[in-house]
């Protein structure tokens, strides 16, 4: 897989001071583990687990066999990969301190998105515990489908801004601050139902600010 990436750093005055830097790089995830998930379809995995239920009366009423879960990867599958830039500005300050401000972004493609083939349509039975989900998929006889796909996207902007002073004296101490948005439309649990545009929001470990201070 080809991997570019670039960077430059730009002395902006003449004491060496004032430096300005910036890069630009592609990388790509690790996706094997995924689709080395099918092992446990049948017929290579014959066995089917059951849970929250008594040994009187496993199917609890609801299915006379229990369906089993199967999983698969969804064509086309492209390798996800995530590009990120930065352009930031550094300057050294009397008594070894520095001062760092800049913009640093990504934007994520083809991620990793999991959703369920054979979802029920939405039902008040199965919500109140009275009718098995099973009863009610798309395709009986089966449980839950699972299934990958490379459809997902994200993007991240931030400002980060850290001062640091240098070990001097018996003495440092750093801070540093971020201001930032990562959306995605890769939300959990992921309704078949809905169209991806509908799912665009705010990514559940989004954090707007986060400050972070430490000295020795």
């Amino acid at each position: 897989m080809f991997d570019p990436r670039v960077g430059f750093s730009y002395q902006l005055t003449h004491d060496g001071k004032t430096v300005l830097r910036g890069g630009y790089g592609i990388f790509h995830d690790r996706w094997a583990q995924y689709t080395s998930s099918t092992r446990n379809n049948y017929p290579i995995n014959q066995n089917i687990s059951i849970y929250n239920t008594s040994l009187s009366n496993p199917g609890q009423g609801t299915r006379r066999i229990f369906p089993g879960n199967f999983t698969s990867e969804n064509s086309p599958w492209r390798v996800p990969s995530l590009q990120k830039w930065s352009l930031d500005l550094q300057r050294q300050l009397p008594g070894d301190l520095v001062l760092q401000a800049g913009y640093v972004a990504s934007k994520g493609s083809h991620l990793i998105r999991t959703i369920d083939q054979n979802q029920p349509v939405a039902n008040v039975a199965i919500a109140g515990g009275s009718v098995s989900p099973n009863a009610l998929r798309p395709y009986l006889g089966l449980a839950g489908i699972t299934s990958y796909q490379t459809t997902a996207n994200s993007v991240y902007h931030s400002l980060q801004a850290s001062g640091v002073r240098r070990f001097t004296a018996g003495f440092s101490v750093q801070a540093s601050y971020t201001w930032s948005k990562l959306i995605d439309d890769a939300a959990s649990p992921f309704d078949i139902y809905s169209s991806y545009r509908t799912l665009r929001g705010l990514s559940s470990f989004d954090r707007r600010h986060m400050f972070v201070a430490s000295y020795i």
